[in-house]
């Protein structure tokens, strides 16, 4: 018995699953959002961040990519950027990214019902808001025109059980005025 739970503990150190990882040298986790990242009514220049994300499972197709405020007065929330990226390839995206016609990547439809990134942007007394990007490993390719016509919603229900592991982190705003 000692010697098979000596043999699962050195399997598991000496041998770690990766996880997937999503980081920014814009954005830091729980950090304050920079000024240039927000919406034009906060005063930004509404430039989306830089990313990068490593350690993507063997079998990933295509990426999603879907940055949330949770905390907007709405009843979901709100989107401020859906990204798909159908080659798994890709590594990272720039800051201020736009997609060319013959991009790999597409943007779906944000809350503001744009293709486009859209900064945080909270109304006056509802607090400190968490902007959660999450980043999907999907087990398949999707058509990207129809990206690009889809809100979260649709995606979500498209998505099902494709989903093969996600890695998020979230970004912090408060409007003070």
């Amino acid at each position: 018995m000692f010697k098979k739970l000596i043999c699962i503990l050195t399997i598991a150190f000496c041998s770690p699953l990766m996880a997937m990882t999503l980081s920014s040298d814009s954005w830091h986790e729980f950090g304050l959002v920079g000024s240039n990242y927000l919406c034009p009514n906060q005063g930004g220049d509404n430039i989306s961040p830089e990313l990068n994300w490593s350690d993507l499972p063997a079998n990933t197709k295509s990426l999603l990519l879907i940055l949330h405020d949770p905390d907007a007065p709405h009843l979901a929330g709100f989107v401020h950027w859906i990204v798909y990226i159908n080659d798994p390839k890709i590594k990272s995206i720039e800051t201020g990214f736009i997609p060319s016609a013959n991009s790999q990547i597409v943007y779906g439809l944000n809350g503001m019902e744009k293709n486009a990134y859209f900064g945080p942007c909270p109304p006056s007394g509802t607090g400190t808001h968490r902007y959660v990007f999450t980043l999907y490993a999907l087990n398949t390719q999707l058509n990207l025109k129809k990206v690009g016509q889809l809100h979260q919603y649709d995606l979500v229900n498209l998505l099902y059980g494709k989903v093969i592991k996600q890695a998020t982190f979230t970004g912090l705003y408060r409007n003070t005025e």
